[in-house]
């Protein structure tokens, strides 16, 4: 790597840490990876062109997929194997959503087809991040709309269940957290699988191969 480009990686940890603590302060849903994305994005856009160098950016892509697959247990399957109604609905509902907001991204906003399904979807940030930077999209613009749609989510959803439904969204569940040996055994047992993905060029490989091996460990 240059002295350019090094120097360049490092403003990005810095606005990348910046924006972390700046959303964590205000209380923003996930601040390590809303906050450092908004500020790498900002820093962009101030001309810092900041490149991860491919093993670190693999390394945190699959630590990412492993948290996403922790959400995964047979106690989930199970409850939602009793809701095939509201499943139903809600995938029916998705795709509308996908459908029309990726519409309006294009006809209004002037976004390629791909760019705007990627801003479109809702889901985990993670995940579509890691497959605009394979499809080489504009990262940067996907992270700024999803950010603004999560938001939303963040500040109109909680006050409307507990309005329309009397529930207290900021209750909290316990949590258990996984030793050392398990998450080394995770990473280990995820980092042949991620290879085996990437050859046969299966998109964001490194994500889907921690959420698989988190999974079903889970």
């Amino acid at each position: 790597m240059s002295k350019a480009r090094f120097y360049s990686f490092l403003l990005a940890v810095v606005a990348a840490c910046i924006g972390y603590f700046v959303f964590a302060l205000i209380g923003f849903p996930v601040p390590a990876l809303t906050g450092a994305t908004t500020g790498v994005a900002c820093a962009a856009l101030l001309g810092v062109k900041a490149e991860l160098p491919k093993p670190v950016r693999n390394a945190c892509i699959l630590v990412l997929g492993i948290n996403i697959g922790t959400g995964v247990t047979p106690e989930v399957l199970q409850t939602a194997g009793t809701w095939p109604l509201s499943l139903a609905v809600m995938a029916v509902t998705v795709v509308m959503v996908l459908a029309l907001t990726q519409l309006v991204l294009r006809r209004f906003f002037n976004l390629d087809r791909d760019t705007a399904v990627l801003a479109a979807a809702p889901g985990h940030l993670s995940y579509v991040l890691s497959i605009a930077d394979d499809m080489g999209k504009d990262v940067g613009a996907i992270a700024i709309i999803q950010t603004v749609r999560v938001l939303c989510l963040t500040l109109l959803v909680p006050p409307f269940i507990t309005f329309a439904f009397g529930a207290n969204v900021f209750a909290s569940g316990t949590e258990t957290r996984a030793t050392m040996m398990v998450v080394g055994v995770t990473i280990a047992l995820s980092i042949p699988l991620a290879l085996v993905l990437s050859r046969i060029k299966v998109p964001a490989a490194w994500l889907v191969a921690g959420m698989i091996t988190s999974a079903l460990g889970h």
